[in-house]
C-alpha cells in the first residue's frame, strides 16, 4: 500500500497534472468496501496460492477512500475507480447475478462527501467470463445507479466499460445488448508487445519494429468501426496499457528502451480519438512510470512529461516520406494556439535522420531564416536502451535533491536548418509561431 504522503509520489503526480489515474486492476473484483452492511467479510488482501490470483480478500475501508480523494485534490489529478464487477457471484461468474448493494453504498457514501470522480469503471477483463449479454444487463443497473445518485449534476462521472483486452465479436455482442448511452466510454486493454517471460533480445526487437507498432493500428480502427455500427453514443478510450503482459520485463518496460513503444502508442491512440489514455501503472511491477521501491521516475515518466507539457487535444496529420523507421505524430500545441509540436522517432539502431518540416496551411515563419523552434531530444546514455535512465538534450534527468522534478528545457534551433533525430531517439519539436488554423481556432 502507497504511502499517499510520500514527496516523490506526489511530485510525480503534481508534475503530470492533469494526470488521470485509474484505481483498479485484476484485483479489484475481490475489493469489499467498508460502508453500510457488506454481506461478506471485509478482509485485507493475503497471500493464497491457491486462490484465483495468488492473493484473497481485499478491503477498502472509508478511511482510506478518504485519504485517497484527498490525495487526488491535493495533487490536481482525476480518479477513474474500477468497482467490483463480481460481488455476490464469486464462485460462478457465468451464470450468477451481480449484487449491487455493496457498489451503491460506495457510490452514495462518495457523492455525499463531494469527492470528485472522472470516472466508475465495472469490472476489469470480465467480458467473456460473464456473457457479453449478462454484463450488459449489469451495466444497465449500474447506470441507473449513478443516474440516481447524481441525477443532472455536471459533476456526474463518466460510467466506463467494459475494461478487457478487445474480441471485436465479444465487444460487438456487448454493444448491441446495451441501451444508448448506457456506457460513456467503451475501453481496451491493450499488451501487444508479448510477455514478460520473452527474451530480453526479442521484445527488443519487437518494440523497434515498425511492423509490430503497426498492429494496433488494426484494433484501434477495428473500435472505431464497431463503435459507429453499434455503439455511436459512446467513444473509444484506452482503460490499460502496458506493452508487456505479466507485469513487464525488467531492463525494457523500466528502461529507455520503453519509450519508443510507449510514445509511439500514445500517438496512435490520439490520432484514433481515444478519450484518454491509462498507462499500466503509475507505481507497481517493471511497467510503473516509478520505480516500485524508490519512487524514482523511469524513463518513461520523462516522456509522460513532454507529452503533458507540449501535446495539445487537437490532432494534426503527420506523414513521413521515406523509411518506415522514422515515425511522426503531431499535435497543436499545450495551451498555444500560434504553436504546434511534432514527435519524431527514430527506430533505426544504425541510421541517422535528417528531417525537414513542411506545414500544410501556416502562415507563420517557420522554415524561415531567423525563426526558431523548440527542440528536446530524448537519448539513451552511451546508447545503451536497456539504460534505467534518460538524456534530455545531452544531459540525464533525474530528481533533484530536494525531491523536485528538474527543468526539462530545450534547445533553440533556427527553423530553417533540418532537424537532426539521431539513431535510436526521441524528439519533440515545438514550432512556434505557425499560425494554423485548425490550432488557431482550437
Amino acid at each position: 500500500m502507497q504511502d499517499l504522503k510520500n514527496t516523490r509520489l506526489q511530485n510525480a503526480v503534481k508534475g503530470l497534472s492533469p494526470l488521470l489515474i485509474r484505481v483498479g486492476g485484476r484485483l479489484q473484483d475481490q475489493v469489499v468496501y467498508k460502508i453500510g452492511d457488506p454481506s461478506r467479510p471485509c478482509l485485507p488482501f493475503t497471500p493464497d496460492p491457491s486462490a484465483r490470483f495468488g492473493v484473497k480478500g481485499g478491503c477498502l475501508n472509508m478511511t482510506r477512500w478518504e485519504a485517497l480523494n484527498n490525495f487526488f485534490k491535493q495533487t490536481g489529478s482525476k480518479l477513474a475507480f474500477g468497482l467490483s464487477a463480481s460481488y455476490g457471484r464469486e464462485n460462478n461468474l457465468n451464470s450468477g447475478n451481480w449484487d449491487p448493494s455493496n457498489t451503491q453504498n460506495l457510490i452514495s457514501f462518495t457523492a455525499s462527501q463531494g469527492y470528485d470522480i472522472f470516472a466508475w469503471e465495472l469490472g476489469n477483463e470480465l467480458l467473456g467470463s460473464i456473457p457479453p449479454s449478462r454484463y450488459a444487463s449489469d451495466v444497465k443497473t449500474f447506470r441507473g445507479i449513478i443516474d440516481n445518485v447524481y441525477g443532472s449534476s455536471s459533476n456526474k462521472p463518466l460510467l466506463v466499460a467494459p475494461d478487457a483486452v478487445f474480441n471485436k465479436d465479444l465487444y460487438r455482442q456487448f454493444l448491441q445488448s446495451s441501451r444508448p448511452n448506457d456506457i460513456d466510454v467503451c475501453t481496451a486493454h491493450i499488451y501487444n508487445i508479448g510477455p514478460a517471460t520473452d527474451p530480453i533480445g526479442v521484445l527488443e526487437d519487437r518494440i523497434l519494429n515498425p511492423t509490430v507498432l503497426n498492429y494496433e493500428r488494426t484494433a484501434f480502427n477495428n473500435m472505431n468501426n464497431l463503435l459507429k455500427a453499434h455503439g455511436s453514443w459512446t467513444k473509444p478510450g484506452v482503460g490499460e496499457a502496458g506493452g508487456i503482459f505479466h507485469g513487464g520485463a525488467h531492463l525494457v518496460s523500466d528502461a529507455f528502451l520503453n519509450s519508443f513503444w510507449y510514445t509511439d502508442q500514445m500517438g496512435e491512440a490520439a490520432t484514433f480519438g481515444n478519450h484518454f489514455y491509462c498507462r499500466q501503472t503509475l507505481v507497481g511491477f517493471y511497467y510503473g512510470l516509478l520505480d516500485t521501491t524508490t519512487l524514482r521516475p523511469n524513463p518513461d515518466f520523462y516522456s509522460a512529461k513532454l507529452w503533458t507539457d507540449l501535446m495539445g487535444n487537437n490532432v494534426l496529420p503527420a506523414i513521413v516520406t521515406g523509411s518506415p523507421y522514422l515515425r511522426a505524430y503531431s499535435h497543436c500545441s499545450k495551451g498555444d494556439t500560434a504553436s504546434a509540436t511534432v514527435i519524431l522517432i527514430n527506430l533505426s539502431k544504425t541510421t541517422d535522420f535528417s528531417v525537414k518540416l513542411i506545414l500544410s496551411g501556416s502562415n507563420g515563419c517557420q522554415g524561415t531564416s531567423g525563426c526558431q523552434r523548440l527542440e528536446y531530444h530524448l537519448t539513451a546514455p552511451q546508447g545503451n536502451l536497456h539504460s534505467r535512465t534518460i538524456m534530455l538534450n545531452g544531459n540525464i534527468l533525474d530528481l533533484l535533491p530536494d525531491d523536485q522534478l528538474p527543468d526539462m528545457n530545450p534547445r533553440v534551433v533556427d527553423s530553417s536548418t533540418p532537424i537532426s533525430v539521431v539513431r535510436t531517439s526521441i524528439v519533440y519539436v515545438k514550432l512556434v509561431n505557425v499560425s494554423l488554423p485548425a490550432c488557431s481556432q482550437a
